[in-house]
């Protein structure tokens, strides 16, 4: 799965919304070259997917739930780039989605150096988050 010199930087499970409906819960893998979402059973039809950095215009730490309902690592992603996978899980029904939202599981067992980041009130001092 990982490419030659690809390190896992961070291993956490999580629920993903591609809306503002949960599509799956699995396993988030924030790699040196790309987030990875692996998931834990078939979600709404749509298997696992990879996002190298280029896709991903804007990333942010997210804990006001006046918009949304979880704290949660927010991705705005770019319609140019090759969103690979996750573009072909959707069908001429569903537009590809340009954000995508992570949300700490129950049970969370993280492990990595920033796992700080997913879990509200977490002991990571990020004064640059855009809430």
């Amino acid at each position: 799965m990982l490419e030659e010199g690809e390190e896992i930087r961070l291993r956490v499970r999580i629920h993903l919304y591609l809306t503002m409906r949960c599509d799956g819960t699995g396993a988030l893998l924030i790699t040196t070259r790309r987030v990875v979402w692996v998931p834990e059973a078939q979600a709404r039809g749509m298997g696992g997917f990879s996002l190298f950095y280029p896709a991903i215009v804007m990333h942010a730490v997210c804990r006001d739930t006046s918009d949304f309902a979880h704290p949660c690592v927010y991705l705005q992603l770019d319609p140019e780039q090759d969103l690979g996978d996750l573009a072909t899980a959707f069908t001429g029904v569903e537009e590809c989605p340009k954000r995508a939202r992570a949300a700490a599981a129950a049970g969370d067992e993280s492990t990595g150096e920033g796992e700080a980041a997913m879990h509200d009130g977490g002991s990571g001092d990020d004064d640059d988050d855009d809430d």
